[in-house]
């Protein structure tokens, strides 16, 4: 039986918000096909006032895939995450959904000040985590180099699927493409 939560087996993730009512679909029916891996959005892909709608569809999901899993199994899933808002929402799901279907949580502005509050949520559960590297921090060089060696020595080490790296929405160039030089347009 292969590895679920390697790393190898995320593909392109695809992010859904969680309001979308054909999520189920695209995870128990194969709707798109060779999908590994989605993540159930409910940060910026929702907007605060469709919190509860996102919500709801996230209870009833997560009971569709629960009731699934344990009918049929998952080994033909796809990978998947939610990403909640901040820790006290990541903490809300833990402690309020079914999350016996899920790999893991998607962890927004992850920091290492975040790093024992996001452990203390999660440490006790099978989710993996996904932190999303998205503030400041991540152009403070000292600051990359403590949460990657915290991380390392860390017990959610081995939970760890992926660092996701976020550009500001304002870069538009591609992150492995040059400056443009001092002729250009």
């Amino acid at each position: 039986m292969k590895n679920r939560l390697s790393p190898w087996n995320l593909g392109a993730t695809l992010y859904m918000p969680a309001t979308r009512e054909d999520i189920a679909d695209a995870v128990l029916h194969g709707k798109i096909p060779g999908l590994r891996s989605l993540v159930i959005c409910l940060e910026d892909a929702v907007s605060e006032a469709d919190i509860p709608v996102a919500l709801k569809n996230l209870e009833h999901l997560l009971h569709e895939l629960s009731n699934s899993m344990h009918s049929l199994g998952k080994n033909d899933w796809p990978l998947v995450f939610i990403r909640p808002r901040h820790a006290e929402m990541g903490r809300w799901l833990k402690a309020h959904y079914d999350l016996s279907a899920v790999d893991g949580f998607v962890l927004p502005k992850f920091t290492l000040s975040s790093l024992a509050e996001w452990w203390d949520i999660m440490g006790g559960t099978h989710l993996c985590m996904m932190p999303t590297l998205e503030t400041e921090d991540v152009f403070d060089v000292v600051q990359m180099r403590e949460l990657a060696t915290r991380l390392v020595e860390h017990p959610c080490h081995d939970r760890i699927i992926a660092l996701r790296n976020r550009r500001q929405r304002s870069y538009e160039r591609c992150v492995a493409s040059p400056s443009p030089g001092p002729d250009a347009v």
